[in-house]
């Protein structure tokens, strides 16, 4: 999956590029968004910005009528949708502590790697786990099940590892994107 722009990826071309950008300025705050600035950082041409801009208003995410300006409807039941799917990275870390959390020896998950630094672009741009547990604790059965449940939930693969501290995941995993999760009820370390 894209990690680096979601919503693009689920709906692609100028419509997915457009309601990201739309959701990042949601996101920040802005209630007025100025048609060619947001379609520059959109990639999108304005006319285009603009046609996307008005099926939205139809939805009530934006108002009519757009012209060189989108004014957002910031209380619209779409926009925390959006937000979510703009920036999955909470979503993965609760992921993570319910993975932790099934796997009863694993205290804390590290994770690194291009899904863990939002980068992430195609599903061979994996994500590296390390289960923190004591030695000898976790079997392979559960490290491959890990690595399939998560490659499943993520939509790109992973690899799994099982280390004795945070010190050796850090040792282990790539430096990029690098951090520790804490299972359910367990509060994350970075």
């Amino acid at each position: 999956m894209n990690y680096e722009n979601p919503v693009a990826t689920l709906f692609p071309g100028a419509a997915g590029r457009t309601v990201a950008e739309l959701a990042r300025q949601h996101a920040l705050g802005r209630l007025v968004v100025d048609v060619r600035s947001a379609s520059a950082a959109a990639a999108v041409v304005p006319e285009q910005f603009t046609r996307v801009a008005l099926r939205l208003a139809l939805l009530g995410l934006v108002t009519f009528p757009v012209g060189e300006q989108v004014v957002l409807v910031p209380e619209h039941v779409l926009w925390p949708a959006l937000a979510e799917l703009a920036d999955p990275q909470p979503r993965i870390d609760q992921l993570l502590r319910r993975v932790a959390a099934t796997c009863s020896p694993v205290t804390r998950i590290a994770v690194a790697g291009p899904v863990a630094a939002g980068t992430a672009r195609t599903f061979p741009e994996r994500l590296d786990v390390a289960l923190i547990a004591p030695p000898g604790s976790v079997s392979v059965e559960q490290e491959d099940d890990v690595a399939a449940h998560l490659s499943r939930a993520l939509g790109n693969a992973c690899s799994v590892v099982v280390v004795e501290d945070d010190e050796e995941a850090a040792r282990l995993l790539p430096g990029t994107g690098f951090r520790v999760v804490g299972a359910e009820g367990i509060p994350a370390v970075r």
